[in-house]
């Protein structure tokens, strides 16, 4: 989150919304990634991603203990929540599209920059690029194989048996 803001010139119209936890922590980045980005729901044509919302640009104020609250500036996104956990009404996984419109239900290349929470769940947030660089990595939800461990590229996706990986993309000669 590099979107911290001065106070003196907030925007009136905007939400803030107050989140009470650390800030996250940064578990990699990563450039230059295919991903596919999921359509929202069009409930007329029935087709699209019932889980893919759209966020209002908004304020988020992140107040945690012995700490300063520090607040940021979000803008507009899709958000797609994966792996319930029931038992605490949340999910595992949060990923964030910083995308256009015209980029829904497509694959895209993207920036993506993985984060930790303070509740143990996972938010990955895509910055759409526009960039005649080659694609350099894909990335993948999967089970988690026996004997796997969290690494660079290799994420654990707390209390589930799954992971998130960052695969290099192979160039063919």
């Amino acid at each position: 989150m590099d979107n911290e803001v001065d106070v003196t010139t907030l925007d009136p119209s905007l939400e803030t919304r107050v989140i009470k936890a650390a800030l996250p922590k940064k578990l990699g980045s990563f450039i230059s990634v295919i991903i596919n980005v999921p359509a929202p729901r069009d409930e007329n044509a029935n087709t699209g991603d019932k889980h893919m919302k759209l966020v209002l640009e908004h304020y988020l104020r992140v107040d945690y203990s012995s700490k300063v609250a520090q607040l940021f500036h979000v803008p507009e996104h899709y958000v797609r929540y994966d792996f319930s956990i029931p038992s605490e009404n949340r999910s595992a996984i949060s990923r964030h599209f910083y995308v256009s419109r015209e980029s829904l239900g497509k694959k895209i290349l993207a920036n993506a920059e993985v984060l930790r929470n303070s509740d143990g769940s996972i938010s990955v947030n895509f910055i759409e690029i526009n960039s005649v660089v080659p694609p350099a990595w894909t990335m993948s939800m999967r089970p988690l194989k026996d004997g796997e461990l969290e690494n660079q590229t290799l994420f654990l996706i707390a209390k589930t048996d799954k992971c998130l990986e960052f695969v290099p993309v192979v160039r063919r000669s």
